[in-house]
């Protein structure tokens, strides 16, 4: 955890994804005790960058024991996300899946968790973010600097449009049963 930082004008400490040990529970809290290793979501997503923090347990989980602090803090809210979308959109074993913003937060979680799942996928990012792309498990890269996705005359099975810079009709252009919405994840 970091010392406190206020933002000027604001008064208010920056940071919302925080991981530390259980200090003190309220009354009737039964799902954490003081010592417990966690991982949270600020209240209103601001705060996190003080000594203490306050989290509802609706947002607070126990931190892998494999995970640095470090690590756990920066999985609530991208792996959260990332978790949910790929569980929304039923990514399973052989489908073809395409991650527009594959090097971002959120989209190196999903590219993992469709591989985790068996699925190929295919990663959309800048010409500077290829090879991490490819390291978090992609089995094919587009650069979107160099080549229009939706012109590719491929289809998936899959879309997640992570950071929303194109239109739907260019993702549902390539989604292989365009009128199954349920398959198309932004």
């Amino acid at each position: 955890m970091m010392d406190l930082t206020v933002m000027p004008k604001i008064n208010k400490a920056a940071g919302m994804e925080v991981s530390g040990v259980v200090e003190a529970v309220g009354k009737n809290v039964k799902k954490f005790k003081p010592g417990d290793e966690v991982m949270a979501i600020t209240a209103g997503y601001h705060g996190g960058w003080v000594e203490y923090v306050c989290a509802s347990v609706n947002v607070t989980a126990i931190k892998l024991s494999i995970l640095t602090f470090e690590e756990a803090a920066t999985m609530c809210l991208s792996g959260i996300s990332a978790y949910g979308a790929v569980n929304l959109a039923k990514v399973t074993k052989n489908q073809n899946v395409l991650v527009y913003g594959a090097s971002g937060g959120v989209g190196q979680y999903v590219v993992q968790l469709a591989k985790m799942r068996g699925a190929k996928v295919t990663g959309v990012c800048s010409t500077r973010n290829l090879d991490i792309c490819r390291r978090f498990g992609a089995d094919e890269v587009i650069d979107y600097k160099k080549e229009d996705f939706s012109n590719s005359g491929k289809s998936y099975d899959v879309v997640f449009g992570i950071n929303g810079n194109n239109p739907l009709w260019k993702y549902k252009k390539v989604l292989k049963k365009a009128e199954d919405i349920s398959r198309l994840a932004i």
